[in-house]
This record gives C-alpha cells, sequence and structure tokens, in this order.
C-alpha cells in the first residue's frame, strides 16, 4: 500500500483500490519536486593565498534563506566570511532554500609558504656572526635557507642583489625582501653590530737628544 521512490522531477501518481466485493475507486496524486539552492561562490571554488593572507567567501544564489559554515567553529550564517587559515584548508557551507530544501558547497584555500632566509655576513668578528670592527667595510649576503629555492630580493636601498656592501660606522639595521615564484613575499632583517677599536694611550717623552736610548709605553 505504498511506493517507494526518489523524487527528481514533477510526477503525478495513479491510486487504484478495491474492495471485496469488487467495487474499484481511483485518485490521482500530484507531486512538486523543489530544486535545492545552488550556492556559487564569487571567488570560485578554489583560492591560493600565501601564508598570512586572508580570504573572503562571497555566497550568491537564488531563494537562499539561512547559511550555515563549516568546521561548526566558525559559527558564521552569513553570507560572506573571512578566513585566515595557516595551512590547505576546506571550508563548507550549508545552505537552505526558501522552500526548505538544502544543499552543500565545498570551497577550497590553498596556503602557499611564504620566502626565507638565511643572511651570511663577511669581514665579521671572528667571535661574532653579526659584528663588525668600527671603519671596516663588509658585505651582508642573503640566499634561501632552503637549497634549491629561487627568489629575488629587493633591500630598503631598492637595489636587488643578493648582497649589500657599506663601512661600518654605527650599528645598523638592514632590511630585505624576498619575492617568490608564488608571488608571495616576506620581508626580514639583520642587524651588523659594530665592534669599537681599541684605544691607545702613549704618556711618554715626545723629545729626546740625538743618540739617546727612547722606551715607548703604550697603553689600551
Amino acid at each position: 500500500n505504498s511506493i517507494n521512490s526518489i523524487a527528481t522531477k514533477d510526477v503525478t501518481y495513479k491510486f487504484k483500490a478495491v474492495n471485496a466485493d469488487g467495487c474499484a475507486s481511483q485518485a490521482l496524486v500530484s507531486l512538486a519536486v523543489n530544486k535545492a539552492p545552488i550556492a556559487t561562490n564569487t571567488g570560485g571554488d578554489t583560492t591560493t593565498i600565501c601564508y598570512g593572507d586572508s580570504v573572503e567567501f562571497n555566497i550568491v544564489g537564488s531563494n537562499i534563506k539561512s547559511y550555515e559554515w563549516l568546521p561548526r567553529a566558525l559559527g558564521d550564517t552569513n553570507a560572506i566570511k573571512v578566513v585566515k587559515p595557516s595551512q590547505s584548508t576546506d571550508y563548507y557551507v550549508n545552505v537552505t532554500g526558501i522552500n526548505g530544501c538544502r544543499s552543500q558547497k565545498q570551497l577550497r584555500v590553498k596556503v602557499n609558504s611564504t620566502p626565507q632566509m638565511s643572511f651570511a655576513l663577511e669581514n665579521h668578528v671572528p667571535s661574532s656572526d653579526d659584528m663588525v670592527c668600527y671603519g671596516n667595510d663588509f658585505t651582508l649576503n642573503v640566499k634561501p635557507a632552503k637549497d634549491g629555492d629561487n627568489y629575488s630580493f629587493r633591500w630598503d636601498n631598492m637595489s636587488t642583489d643578493n648582497y649589500i656592501s657599506q663601512r661600518a660606522q654605527a650599528e645598523k639595521k638592514f632590511y630585505v625582501t624576498a619575492l617568490d615564484s608564488n608571488n608571495c613575499s616576506n620581508r626580514d632583517s639583520f642587524t651588523v653590530r659594530i665592534q669599537e677599536l681599541p684605544v691607545l694611550s702613549y704618556d711618554g717623552e715626545t723629545s729626546v737628544c740625538r743618540g739617546s736610548a727612547l722606551v715607548l709605553n703604550g697603553a689600551g
């Protein structure tokens, strides 16, 4: 006395009943199949960002009544949602239409890492990797922290070399920005410290007779 089927389109069913006396009757039942809402993100299903960036989802669609974002910790019920994942993550939004039907949309965010750099100081004080004797010329080199990576560099003085050369006059912090093939960038810095030169003093004679013995004593 029942029919099991999956609703895919509007349909009309004819029912016929016959009693024990052979009397029959029939009825027509029409079912209208409501469509689930179709949700679309204006930025597409997959978005690629750099680490530290954020993404704004904007869900559009006809006759949508409510929104539920997953993971549930997001707890949002709006069509617009901003996320800032630290790693590649899938997000889901369940939408309910004004007719009560539901559908789910999957959105993927791919997160690219930012460039990591390492610095090397030439002509530094042997006991320190970041110290130069006052007045000495030095070169600060920068390269990708991982072998095989390839970055372009730009120092704050707009130089695009992978090094910068100066004369040590005072402690100074050098900033450089690295850009990789994914168009992800990172700004890092290296501080060059100054080792002061030893101070010498002399308190002996400043004039002597020709042929006299001379002893010079210095202190520092």
